[in-house]
């Protein structure tokens, strides 16, 4: 189709929130999935799989998980993504002042017997993906609240938004170390709030 091969999706809410740390409904963490990557990600039957890890070992005494992180895991910047990219982007989470909802989520993590559940929650968390501690900061208060804001290391990168737009846009992110076996060139997430505009648009061929 005209304009390459992007998947043009409908969502029935407005972003929240790109920051991993703040997003808080099921809109803002259909749109970072996209350009952002954890520890772990979703296989296609929606088990978890490796993401930015490949491989990961625990201690004899279970309470040590050890994750090695990919040599060619890159942020769209061309930056290496590293250990303390998730250190930082964990503590942050966990810290009373960023007013994160998901601060639980790292008490979660560190109860006994939580290693049952360790990988879901790497794959399934928007909090635990990891941040780039450079970049966030010299973003100051505008960390994610424009694409010049936002870094990904997902399969795609975030080309156009701004708080209480009614389209997203995503464009293939080259540092991305899977991007060969990526087929789209691009995500669209327009906000559509009403069911039979929504219905039009699609047999519209606009969705």
């Amino acid at each position: 189709a005209e304009g390459g091969k992007v998947l043009r999706y409908q969502a029935s809410t407005l972003v929240d929130s790109l920051d991993p740390a703040l997003s808080n409904d099921y809109t803002s963490s259909g749109v970072i999935s996209q350009f952002m990557m954890g520890l772990m990600t979703k296989d296609e039957s929606g088990a978890p799989v490796y993401g930015v890890a490949e491989s990961e070992e625990k201690s004899e005494d279970g309470l040590t998980l050890t994750f090695k992180i990919r040599d060619d895991a890159k942020w769209s910047n061309g930056d290496p993504v590293t250990a303390n990219d998730f250190v930082y982007a964990w503590r942050r989470v966990a810290d009373p002042a960023t007013a994160s909802d998901y601060q639980f989520f790292i008490t979660t993590a560190c109860i006994a017997n939580a290693c049952a559940i360790f990988d879901y929650l790497m794959a399934s968390g928007a909090c635990f993906l990891p941040l780039n501690q450079k970049f966030v900061e010299s973003c100051g208060g505008n960390f994610a609240t424009s694409a010049d804001t936002l870094l990904a290391d997902g399969p795609f990168k975030v080309s156009s938004y701004e708080p209480s737009a009614m389209k997203v846009e995503l464009v293939k992110n080259d540092q991305f170390f899977g991007a060969s076996d990526v087929k789209l060139d691009g995500v669209e997430f327009s906000i559509i709030t009403d069911s039979q505009t929504a219905a039009l648009s699609f047999e519209n061929g606009d969705l």
